[in-house]
C-alpha cells in the first residue's frame, strides 16, 4: 500500500526533492512495518545527487539498501520503489505495510 498525505509527487519529483529549494517541492519518503511503530526514512539521493535507495531507522540502528540503490539506478514508478523496499525488507525480518509520501524535508543517510 502506497499512502500520500495531501501530495500526489512523481517518481522523479521524489528523486530531485533533497535538492529543491522551494519547500513545496520537497517530499519525505517513509515505510512502515508490521514488527515496529517507528516509521524507516527512505533515502533516494546520494549527495552526489546518484540515484539510491537507502532504508533506514536511528532508532532500529539499522540501515539497508535495495539492489536498485546499490547499482545508483532509479526506481521508474513509485510502485515499483514500493515493491523493491518490500523485497529486500524480508531479509531482515521486516513485513512491508506501507510506504508514506508526505510534505517535508527529505531524509539524508
Amino acid at each position: 500500500m502506497i499512502e500520500f498525505k495531501n501530495v500526489n509527487p512523481t517518481i522523479d519529483q521524489l528523486y530531485a526533492s533533497r535538492f529543491e529549494d522551494n519547500e513545496d517541492k520537497q517530499f519525505k519518503v517513509s515505510v512502515k512495518f508490521k514488527e515496529t511503530p517507528v516509521l524507516f526514512g527512505i533515502v533516494l539521493t546520494g549527495g552526489d545527487k546518484r540515484p539510491d535507495c537507502k532504508i533506514s531507522s536511528f532508532a532500529e540502528n539499522i540501515y539497508f539498501r535495495t539492489q536498485n540503490g546499490e547499482n545508483y539506478k532509479k526506481y521508474t514508478t513509485i510502485r515499483g520503489l514500493a515493491i523493491a523496499v518490500k523485497n529486500i525488507a524480508k531479509n531482515y525480518g521486516y513485513t512491508f505495510e506501507k510506504l508514506v509520501i508526505e510534505k517535508g524535508e527529505p531524509d539524508r543517510l
